[in-house]
């Protein structure tokens, strides 16, 4: 059921960075470390692997919080942040869908979207 493939998903975190994009780009994979998140372009409407957008400040985080996560304001502007635990955005659901919303829950940590309910969820 979907729990079941939420864990299987979050133990292969670099595969897609939603279930909502992870379904419109079911026929892709992505296999750089370098841009290991499978996430839907919408500018282009094209499935792509990006990295990280906030990848470049990762050395900031250290100690209780290792991770650098993003998330995008309402107003659709980037935030990184360090945090304790691995956050699974995608840049389409996170800033074309579902800006302002973000997890802030280590049992939760995948922002989410669902068109049957429109609505945004981790």
């Amino acid at each position: 059921g979907d729990a079941a493939m939420r864990w299987w998903f979050l133990g292969a975190a670099e595969v897609a960075a939603s279930f909502y994009s992870l379904r419109k780009c079911s026929t892709r994979t992505c296999q750089s470390r370098m841009f290991p998140m499978l996430d839907f372009n919408n500018d282009t409407k094209v499935c792509t692997c990006r990295a990280n957008p906030c990848k470049h400040l990762a050395k900031q985080c250290k100690g209780d919080t290792p991770y650098m996560n993003f998330h995008y304001a309402a107003n659709k502007t980037l935030q990184c942040e360090c945090t304790s635990f691995r956050v699974l955005n995608s840049v389409w659901v996170s800033k074309d869908i579902c800006p302002g919303h973000k997890c802030e829950n280590a049992s939760a940590p995948l922002l989410d979207y669902s068109p049957h309910h429109d609505r945004c969820f981790c």
